[in-house]
C-alpha cells in the first residue's frame, strides 16, 4: 500500500502542482502562521519552504480520490490521517537528502502541529 501511495503522490504532484513548494502558477505559497513568525523573527528560508510545503501537503491530502477510490473516511479523523500520512511520506523522502533536508523535516513537523493546535 505504501508503494501505491508513493506512486499516486508522485503522479498527482507532477500532473497538478509542479514543484511541491509552488502553486500552479509557480509562485510560492505560505501559511498565515509562517507569515506571522517571519515578521516577528525574520524570514527563515527553510521555515518558508516548510510552510509552503505544508500547504501543498494539505491540498494533496484533500484530493477526492483518497476518499472515493481509496475508501478513506471523509471525516475529521480521516482527513487528519491523510495529512499525517502525506507529511510522513514527504519527511521520509526528504531525510534521504542529508542534514539540510533533516532540518527542513523538523520545520515541516513543527508547522503541521502548529496548524493542528491552531485548528482546535
Amino acid at each position: 500500500m505504501l508503494e501505491r501511495f508513493q506512486e499516486q503522490w508522485t503522479r498527482f504532484s507532477e500532473q497538478n502542482r509542479g514543484p511541491l513548494w509552488t502553486n500552479k502558477e509557480g509562485a510560492p505559497q505560505s501559511t498565515r502562521i509562517g507569515k506571522s513568525l517571519g515578521r516577528l523573527f525574520g524570514a527563515n528560508p527553510q521555515r518558508i519552504v516548510a510552510d509552503t510545503l505544508y500547504v501543498q501537503i494539505v491540498e494533496q491530502s484533500r484530493h477526492p480520490d483518497f476518499y472515493t477510490k481509496g475508501h478513506v473516511a471523509d471525516s475529521v479523523d480521516g482527513r487528519f490521517d491523510m495529512i499525517v500520512l502525506n507529511v510522513f511520506m514527504v519527511i521520509r523522502r526528504l531525510k534521504q537528502d542529508g542534514p539540510e533536508a533533516g532540518r527542513l523535516c523538523q520545520y515541516l513537523f513543527d508547522v503541521m502541529f502548529e496548524n493542528m493546535d491552531a485548528s482546535l
